[in-house]
């Protein structure tokens, strides 16, 4: 169905100025922009078959409203009142139709519209008064068709609106933009203003606005208002004798000269719908207008600060530009100085700025970084106000009301109560006036305060008492004054109002105390009480040299130097401001500086030089009390001086020059009196005469004695320590330094023992100890010395018992000393350089310290030549000197060193002990087996060791008491097999491991040979003998001395030892029978266990040959008869002469019949 374009245009003209006049009635509630909530609208689409626009906005209306009803901060609820009214007349005045009255399609396209926001919300200013709409976007491109608008409408729009604007957003747009554009003030054609190109303030307008009417910023030109599109600023002007209403947005009739006058909104109106809302002031951006209950209530910022609506509070901003400035760009976190106000500080963090203020009553202090007590007026800290203050009240600089407290120094303000101000006399909040500073007179003292009592404003012997407001004056009793501290009287100064109750307290007279509030008064204590006396006129009390110097009593601020004698001459003498070493006397009114001695200070009140500490200006007169006379102690400050104590008196005395004092050696020595460093050991003699004597500065054991410049090191004995007054070595313990001083006091004269030390002892004489020590070696033992131990204190007294005269021993814990035995025990000292070795018993070279023997290669070093010394490690070697060169020498084999006559001796090598000795009491040829050496023996000879060597490849078999073939270096014996290798025949050798035995080489062969039973090998005489096989005892001299008759042999039962004038023969009893051991006669027995064989009666000797088969049987006593039995008959018969009967072979054979041993 077709349209007509001419009923379209009227149609849309007729709905723009429908709207246009809904807009400027609603224009009439605009005060300040303000921000409504964001407001979606639909927007239905266009039916081009219907002769209607379709936009429907009613059924929004309630849903908007609902959402500003929801804001509750001021912009919200200014936005309530703006924007509220101009959407309910749009909604009212464009109404949707279609064909059957019923609402068309809802489009798909969303629009957010923001009424016009003030200046400040923008960028930090304040704005006039206007309208205008933030069309922020489109959010759906939206083609509605040919466009039905009159061709005057489009053609002015064009002029305002960029050109591509009518094919990016939608009809509706078009509609509001419009209404501006119709709304417009001018009338016929539109007046352009000039204005120069990119005029910051006019651009700043447009900020943020894509369309809007707003007046010019500068009040003067009220006939001027700025068109805002699309955040471009057009400037017009009204027509002449109109003036632009920001209100009704239109020209009216006006006077352009009474502009200024009429360029503040309406506050009252303004504040009529909203409270609790912020609003800018139009042109002094430093303004700002606070709604509450519907009274407006205008404010300015601080210096330095301007109004930020955006963030609804004051911030730095400069204020002919209105901007805001941020000072914390690119500084670091931290705070920095308010540019304008003292009493803020501006934080920073991150770049931000936050404008922090200080405490009542306290400054920022850049030079801190904090702030601190100072005057807010003047801004000057007060630096001073608790300097060296412990615990007081003081004045505020500046605000009465106000008061510092300090504590240790450090200050914090404290407000008095309402309607009182501090008074700094008393120290306490009294009723007054903190505007004036002046205390409340006795007739209003008490108005409205409780029931009480409080200061008299003029006196502190009064006070008043308060009741129902009322003032009765009370008087404290004589002598008293009103202490506000605990509402009492008090004894007190009613000059200065000063409560000395209990200054005094423990303080000796004549103490000189600060009064707390008066420098140019002070307080005297005496017998306990406290006076307050004032300083002479022109002087304040420095308290640190108890005495009155030239000052000002009222800033408390003592004269300088050159000025101290202002209109003085003579008098007494002042100390020195900074300088307690130094007083000033005064001559014709000029200063001159006068020293005191060095070490000391001056003394204001006795007008004198002390001892005292010239850093500190701590006088040092009590020093040497109750110290015994002599003593010696440190000055404080100077290392180079010390303090002599006399009968308690004090008295500072130099150290020679180049030297400082040891205290803990009470003694000078050498040192740098500027750095108080001592002098190194090596130093301490340079420039000093010989003899000179030092105490060591580390060991108080040793001393320095100087020698040609040149620093000794000497010790004192074991149990003294050096006294540098005496310089002698005094009982005192090394390890403590204590000197044992007083031990003798009361104590007869005589030795006593050492506390500390028992190698020393203290000899009392008269009351004075003297240090003695025992010989080295020795400890003392109740009246005298003795050879002991001295690390242990024990004795040895027995040491020497058993000892042969002359025995060298070794003592128990000096390898430097060794113990004589000469009847008694004597300790003796190596000589220097040398301790003793013990195995030798002789002293050699070695360090007495760690007792190690030194090293041969410089054992004789500076030693005689011809000097022998033991080898360090070998007995057998010793080491003797030529030249200061050690030769090592050898003893001959089997011998060591005997060191004390320089000869070698026969001695075991591995212990080093002489063996000549055991050859005592043997006889000649007699072989005894070399402790250590396999291959040699040694062999006695008149009592006399030889150490004599066995045969080469031999080893001694003791045993046998003879050298047999064995291997020297393991000492083990040849098997038997290999002992005739390489020798020549007829070499008999005992048997290695069988001693019944014997080895004879033949052709290189060994033939082993045994002896018969109860017999051995005797190498001595290559035969067998009496001797015990078992043991290889020999037994060829068991019957030396013995009677004639039969005696057990030891090998086993079934022999028999036949003693026969004294010569030994071993027989066997016959097969199955063993010695009788009752009847000394072979019985029957079994040899195994030499059990015997029952027997009824005692058999006779005759009865031998019972049951025996006949043949020759040993006779049981005498080795040259025999018995022979036949048919158990018994007979004795004698063997030709020479000959014995030898039982293996049961016959004669050649042999001695005294020794019974065969030939």
């Amino acid at each position: 169905m077709g349209h007509d374009d001419d009923d379209d245009d009227g149609m849309r003209e007729t709905v723009l100025l429908q709207m246009r006049l809904r807009l400027q009635s609603a224009t009439d509630a605009v005060g300040v922009a303000a921000t409504p909530p964001k407001i979606p609208i639909q927007n239905q689409s266009y039916n081009r078959n219907r002769p209607t626009v379709r936009v429907c906005l009613a059924e929004n209306v309630e849903r908007i409203n609902e959402t500003i009803s929801r804001r509750t901060t001021a912009s919200n609820a200014v936005s309530k009142a703006v924007a509220g009214p101009i959407v309910k007349r749009i909604g009212r005045a464009v109404v949707s139709r279609n064909g059957d009255g019923q609402a068309g399609p809802t489009a798909s396209q969303v629009w957010l519209v923001e009424a016009n926001k003030t200046r400040a919300r923008q960028q930090g200013k304040s704005k006039r008064a206007g309208a205008g709409l933030h069309l922020h976007r489109c959010y759906q491109r939206y083609e509605v068709g040919p466009f039905l608008m009159s061709q005057s409408i489009r053609q002015r729009l064009e002029v305002l609106l960029p050109k591509d604007f009518f094919s990016t957003c939608s009809y509706l747009t078009f509609a509001l933009v419009a209404l501006l554009v119709v709304a417009h003030p001018a009338t016929g054609q539109l007046i352009l203003f000039p204005v120069a190109e990119d005029d910051p303030v006019v651009e700043s307008v447009c900020i943020g606005m894509n369309a809007g009417i707003f007046p010019h910023p500068d009040p003067s030109l009220c006939h001027v208002y700025i068109s805002c599109t699309f955040e471009r600023p057009t400037v017009y002007q009204c027509a002449a004798g109109l003036v632009f209403d920001a209100s009704s947005l239109q020209c009216i009739p006006g006077d352009g000269e009474q502009c200024v006058d009429q360029s503040q909104p309406e506050w009252n109106a303004v504040c009529t719908t909203v409270s609790y809302a912020f609003f800018p002031d139009p042109f002094e951006c430093w303004k700002f207008v606070f709604c509450r209950l519907g009274q407006p209530n205008r404010f300015t910022c601080p210096d330095g600060e301007i109004w930020s609506q955006k963030d609804g509070a004051c911030l730095l901003g400069d204020r002919d530009t209105c901007e805001v400035l941020n000072l914390c760009t690119d500084r670091p976190d931290g705070a920095v100085a308010h540019p304008t106000d003292c009493t803020q500080y501006l934080q920073c963090s991150g770049g931000q700025t936050t404008v922090m203020a200080c405490s009542r009553g306290l400054i920022f202090d850049p030079t801190v970084g904090r702030c601190v007590v100072g005057n807010t007026d003047t801004c000057t800290p007060a630096v001073d106000v608790c300097r060296g203050v412990a615990n007081d009240l003081r004045p505020h600089p500046n605000e009465c009301h106000l008061f510092v407290f300090c504590s240790l120094g450090e200050a914090s303000v404290l407000i008095c109560p309402p309607g009182e101000i501090f008074r700094p006399d008393i120290r306490f909040c009294v009723p007054g006036n903190r505007d004036t500073c002046q205390f409340s007179p006795v007739e209003t003292a008490c108005v409205g305060r409780p029931p009480g009592v409080v200061p008299h404003p003029d006196s502190c012997e009064l006070f008043l008492s308060c009741n129902n407001g009322v003032s009765t004056v009370m008087s404290c009793p004589g002598g008293t004054i009103f202490n506000p501290q605990t509402g009492n009287c008090a004894e007190g100064d009613p000059e200065t109002c000063l409560v000395t109750e209990g200054l005094c307290d423990l303080q000796p007279d004549e103490t000189v105390l600060e009064h707390p509030h008066l420098c140019g008064m002070f307080i005297i204590c005496r017998g306990g009480d406290a006076f307050v006396n004032p300083c002479p006129p022109g002087d304040i009390l420095r308290v640190d040299a108890q005495f009155c110097v030239p000052g000002n009593p009222d800033t408390c601020e003592r004269l300088p130097l050159d000025r101290m004698c202002e209109g003085r001459d003579g008098g007494l003498f002042l100390p020195h401001p900074t300088d307690c070493g130094q007083f000033v006397s005064c001559v014709q009114g000029q200063t001159v500086e006068n020293r005191c001695p060095p070490g000391n200070i001056f003394n204001a009140p006795t007008q004198t030089c002390i001892p005292g500490n010239e850093q500190t200006c701590t006088p040092l007169t009590g020093v040497c009390a109750n110290v015994p006379d002599g003593t010696v102690l440190a000055h404080p400050d100077r290392c180079d001086f010390f303090i002599w104590c006399t009968e308690g008196r004090p008295t500072v005395n130099p150290c020679p020059p180049g030297q400082i004092l040891q205290l803990e050696l009470q003694f000078c020595m050498p040192g740098n009196p500027n750095t108080c460093e001592l002098t190194s050991v090596d130093g301490m003699c340079v420039g000093q005469p010989d003899s000179t004597m030092f105490p060591h500065p580390q060991n108080c054991d040793q001393f320095v004695r100087c020698d040609r410049e040149t620093a000794i090191v000497e010790r004192c004995g074991a149990g003294s320590i050096y006294q540098a007054s005496s310089r002698t070595c005094v009982p005192g313990n090394a390890d403590t330094c204590e000197r044992f001083e007083g031990l003798c006091v009361g104590l007869p004269d005589g030795p006593i023992p050492h506390p500390t030390v028992c190698s020393s002892f203290i000899y009392c004489e008269g009351g004075v100890a003297f240090f003695l020590e025992c010989p080295p070696g020795n400890i003392f033992l109740e009246v005298a010395c003795e050879v002991g131990n001295t690390d242990t204190c024990t004795t040895t007294p027995d040491v020497c018992v058993g000892q042969a005269p002359g025995a060298i021993l070794e003592h128990p814990n000096a390898c430097s000393l060794y113990i004589l035995c000469d009847s008694e025990p004597i300790v003796l000292p190596c000589p220097p350089g040398q301790i003793l070795n013990v195995d030798a018993q002789f002293c050699a070279p070695g360090d007495a310290d760690s007792c190690v023997f030194s090293p041969v290669e410089t054992m004789c070093q500076g030693m005689e030549d011809g000097a022998i010394y033991p080898h360090p490690s070998d007995c057998a070697l010793f080491v003797q000197c030529f030249g200061g060169t050690a030769t090592v020498q050898a003893c001959p084999v089997g011998q060591i060193l005997d060191a004390p006559n320089g000869n070698c001796r026969p001695g075991n090598t591995a212990t080093c002990q002489f063996i000549d000795g055991l050859c005592q009491g043997r006889p000649d040829e007699w072989v005894i087996e070399h402790p250590n050496l396999c291959g040699h023996f040694i062999w006695c000879q008149g009592g006399t060791v030889q150490v004599l060597p066995c045969p080469d490849r031999e080893i001694l078999r003791p045993d046998a008491q003879f050298c047999v073939p064995g291997d020297v270096a393991s000492c083990s014996f040849d098997p038997v097999e290999r002992m005739c290798d390489g020798r020549p025949d007829g070499l008999i050798y005992p048997h290695p491991t069988d001693c019944r035995a014997s080895v004879r080489c033949e052709g290189g062969l060994p033939v082993v040979e045994i002896c018969r039973p109860g017999t051995i090998f005797r190498v001595q005489t290559r035969g067998c003998v009496p001797g015990n096989a078992n043991t290889c005892e020999l037994l060829d001299t068991l019957c030396a001395g013995r009677p004639d008759g039969v005696q057990p042999h030891p090998g086993g039962c079934d022999l028999f030892i036949l003693c026969t004038s004294g010569v030994t023969s071993a027989l066997r009893c016959p097969e199955g029978e063993i010695l009788h051991p009752e009847f000394l006669t072979c019985a029957a027995g079994n040899a195994d266990d030499c059990s015997l064989s029952p027997v009824t009666t005692e058999p006779p000797i005759i009865s031998v040959c019972e049951g025996r088969p006949d043949g020759n049987y040993t006779h049981p006593l005498l080795c040259y008869l025999f018995i022979r039995c036949t048919a158990g008959e018994t007979d004795i018969l004698s063997c030709p002469p020479n000959h014995i009967f030898v039982g293996a072979i049961r016959d004669c054979a050649p042999g001695s019949q005294e020794t019974c041993i065969p030939f």
